[in-house]
């Protein structure tokens, strides 16, 4: 049973990729992953938070007011306290561990981006994936300055390593056929969707905001087969899923809607490393009882059959789904 793959040129013994998390901080949980026959992993992001801590802490001296910025900026815990740290991290990563390592940055703004990149590259990692986590809140901004602003960051550090490059981006652009297609035009190799954003609660005891971490249900799975659906047939860039999966059956329909690669953490949060085992051996079940002997029948299939009247389709299955609520 071939269960291989290809995302962003690296070959992948099968579509299961540890997403970028927090459990990618112990080494343990990493070769835990591997032996579980995870295929590659995405580590925890280094923020622009830790990137401008690493600047500002390695100045023979600090001024007053760097001093009164640093105070403002967040105890990252587990994350470690800056770039140094994590370059580390990613070495002894891809010392311990066969399957392809990719490092991760988090941010929006060119800013220190361009040599971590350079350093990233440096220290062994296979492929980068730049994590937009842009959150646009300023009235005189408009749409297309936001973009712009994504689009020359990808160029910059695009122009500035040889590594393979992907973007993950959140599902709330006006357009994202034409923001992946421009993603595509910078020359990134693959495109990841789509980065959850964390929403606060609010303490109604103190009347502050309370950060939440709400791990993924397969119910967010949708609005990722839907843009996989969308884009498969419109660009050439490799595309992968992350959030919602937490099932063989959740990664089979990521790769019939057209996916490269299937990321997972919150299931793996929930049941340990060793449910990788479990989900793998499920794919190849259900390859084997619908008589397929590798995913490469599958992936792509759904987009091929339905693209010719998928847009009509989707408001007829609106209004079809709405039609079948049925009250309890």
């Amino acid at each position: 049973m071939n269960i291989s793959t290809s995302y962003m040129g690296l070959n992948l013994k099968n579509p299961l990729i540890g997403s970028s998390s927090p459990l990618w901080t112990s080494m343990d949980n990493i070769k835990r992953f591997e032996d579980s026959g995870g295929a590659a992993l995405v580590l925890h992001s280094l923020f622009e938070e830790q990137i401008e801590i690493s600047a500002h802490c390695s100045q023979s001296t600090v001024t007053n007011g760097e001093a009164e910025y640093l105070t403002y900026l967040p105890d990252f815990g587990l994350y470690g306290f800056g770039a140094d740290h994590y370059l580390s991290h990613l070495q002894k990563t891809k010392s311990a561990v066969a399957i392809p390592v990719i490092a991760s940055i988090n941010g929006v703004t060119t800013g220190g981006w361009v040599e971590c990149a350079k350093e990233v590259q440096r220290c062994g990692a296979d492929a980068l994936e730049l994590n937009i986590y842009d959150i646009a809140e300023d009235l005189s901004v408009p749409c297309a300055a936001v973009e712009n602003r994504l689009f020359d960051l990808i160029r910059e550090v695009r122009r500035s390593v040889t590594l393979p490059l992907a973007v993950k981006i959140d599902c709330f652009f006006s357009s994202i056929p034409n923001v992946v297609a421009r993603i595509e035009e910078c020359g990134v190799d693959a495109v990841v969707l789509f980065n959850r954003l964390y929403q606060p609660d609010i303490d109604l005891r103190t009347f502050e905001f309370l950060p939440r971490i709400r791990l993924s249900t397969s119910g967010e799975l949708g609005v990722r087969l839907h843009w996989l659906g969308v884009l498969r047939e419109k660009v050439k860039i490799d595309m992968a899923v992350t959030g919602g999966v937490h099932s063989s059956e959740d990664v089979v329909k990521c790769i019939v809607a057209g996916a490269d690669g299937v990321m997972m953490t919150s299931a793996i949060l929930r049941r340990g490393t060793g449910y990788v085992t479990e989900v793998i051996a499920g794919l190849e079940r259900w390859l084997e009882y619908h008589g397929y002997s590798s995913f490469g029948q599958l992936k792509g299939i759904l987009p091929t059959i339905s693209s010719q009247h998928l847009k009509s389709q989707q408001r007829i299955n609106y209004l079809r789904v709405l039609g079948s609520f049925v009250e309890y």
